[in-house]
């Protein structure tokens, strides 16, 4: 073995142990989520009975409501972000962000996971894809920022005539010259917007299951 190939096979190393290491800390945070929103349930079901045993004074009774209402909001607000984030589809590792960040932004926390923002190439992952992000906001890998054709940031071919069937209807428009960056918008195939790179939404990285040894 010479020694630009050892030097390929320790980069390779690295980039799975990296990877590896982002997984397990992303997945630690989602289940550091989810106990804190069980735990906030019990505090609301703690401040649910001290109203009961409070019901003749009024001045207390109202704090615990307030108390009580805020619990319910800061729950509802965690359990939107505790769905699994993590799904293996079709030989691929997807992950669904609980972050709004740019484009560029988001591209750049997918590197550093050892990914890209994903791309589809298929309509079977077209349709995975929108039925997962439900209507939402979330950023993908194609792009034209360094070029004026479509490309994804993974190196995957982009397929024109198959990925006509995936833009929303009279998109792309890229209005004022400014809209070089897609993402998901409809809750149906076709679902993809150009628009401005540096709106904050959602994203989804990708990984290949075979060459990142990170799928069960």
């Amino acid at each position: 073995m010479d020694q630009l190939q050892i030097s390929e096979n320790v980069t390779q190393e690295n980039e799975s142990h990296q990877a590896a290491k982002a997984y397990r800390i992303l997945k630690a945070i989602h289940t550091a989520l989810a106990l804190l929103a069980i735990a906030l349930a019990a505090a609301l079901t703690v401040m649910t009975l001290l109203l009961l045993d409070l019901q003749g004074e009024n001045d207390q009774l109202g704090k615990i409501q307030a108390s009580s209402d805020a619990l319910r909001a800061e729950n509802k607000n965690l359990m939107r972000k505790v769905p699994e984030a993590w799904v293996v589809h079709n030989g691929s590792l997807y992950y669904f962000s609980c972050m709004d960040k740019s484009w560029e932004e988001a591209e750049r926390s997918c590197v550093s996971f050892g990914s890209h923002l994903t791309s589809v190439i298929s309509v079977e992952e077209q349709e995975f894809i929108h039925k997962k992000a439900g209507g939402s906001n979330y950023w993908i890998g194609l792009n034209i920022l360094r070029s004026s054709n479509w490309r994804w940031t993974d190196g995957t071919h982009y397929n024109e005539d198959m990925s006509k069937d995936f833009w929303a209807p009279n998109e792309p428009n890229n209005k004022e010259n400014s809209e070089h960056c897609v993402h998901f918008s409809k809750n149906r195939r076709q679902s993809w917007n150009d628009n401005n790179c540096s709106l904050p939404f959602l994203f989804i990285c990708k990984w290949d299951c075979k060459s990142s040894g990170l799928c069960p």
